[in-house]
């Protein structure tokens, strides 16, 4: 109960509170969040813009959830997290090498309290919360899914 209340509170403030926006340093600011994970994440940042002007916690919240969502589904195998940009925006895909989404799941991933993972914890708040910080940016998050995997591409 005290996880899913936190996670409402969440994603409360982030559609309701003003952007505190910050310069981040995208190369190191996520290399700090992907090294919590050791071996498990890999990450490239080749094509990474220098940084963007957003709330810190808002993009470690983001990035944080697709990652933990991404090695919960990801069938045991690493994720790997590739940054780069779309026009002027920035891009962070997230990739598993678990089953897929099911047919049955995709039109739902994105509802507040959807999920498959409840009996481990999971509160179906991750995505929506993700979904909510590309929203307060004017950006969007997008998946492609089949049986090698999905990927999460978030554009802010």
């Amino acid at each position: 109960m005290d996880r899913l209340v936190t996670r409402l509170l969440q994603l409360a403030r982030i559609q309701s509170s003003p952007d505190t926006a910050e310069t981040v340093e995208v190369a190191p600011f996520l290399a700090g969040i992907v090294a919590r994970y050791g071996q498990q994440v890999r990450l490239d940042v080749s094509g990474t813009p220098a940084a963007i002007t957003m709330n810190p916690d808002h993009l470690e919240t983001a990035v944080r959830n697709l990652v933990d969502n991404a090695l919960r589904h990801g069938a045991g195998q690493p994720v790997d997290v590739v940054v780069g940009h779309q026009g002027s925006r920035l891009a962070i895909a997230v990739r598993d090498r678990g089953p897929g989404i099911s047919n049955g799941n995709q039109g739902r991933i994105f509802e507040r309290f959807f999920t498959t993972e409840r009996d481990r914890g999971g509160t179906g708040l991750g995505l929506a919360i993700v979904q909510a910080v590309a929203a307060t940016r004017g950006g969007s998050v997008t998946y492609d899914t089949g049986p090698g995997g999905t990927t999460f591409t978030l554009l802010l």
